[in-house]
């Protein structure tokens, strides 16, 4: 019997909710199909939690690796969101 996916989602979930992004990187590269996305979600999350302690840059570390062309396409273009709301450098239309 192989692993229960519903397991593997709801540990996501709570690695997404306690800001453990070296973890998430780490499942993101050895996960598929929709524990792959449960794992994905929950980095969007944990991205988003990061921002908010003052931990810009393993937030932006995050969403980089969330922006690989392998991440399903929402998923992707939610981290590219977080990349261009937090990234100053990058130009907007005023």
């Amino acid at each position: 019997m192989g692993p229960d996916p519903d397991l593997a989602r709801a540990a996501a979930a709570a690695l997404g909710n306690i800001s453990a992004a070296k973890e998430l990187r780490a499942a993101l590269a050895t996960t598929k199909g929709a524990t792959r996305v449960a794992v994905a979600d929950a980095s969007l999350i944990c991205a988003e939690r990061l921002l908010a302690g003052g931990k810009r840059a393993e937030a932006m570390a995050l969403y980089a690796s969330l922006s690989a062309t392998d991440i399903p396409p929402p998923l992707r273009l939610a981290a590219m969101n977080g990349i261009i709301r937090e990234e100053p450098a990058i130009g907007r239309p005023k």
